[in-house]
């Protein structure tokens, strides 16, 4: 694993925590 594979990875989970919540605060 190199740093940008890692970079990419966190940047992914990221935007599904982001997407998450946002789903979360339209369902409420």
């Amino acid at each position: 694993m190199n740093s940008h594979g890692n970079s990419c990875e966190m940047e992914e989970m990221i935007y599904w925590q982001s997407k998450n919540a946002a789903m979360n605060l339209l369902g409420e």
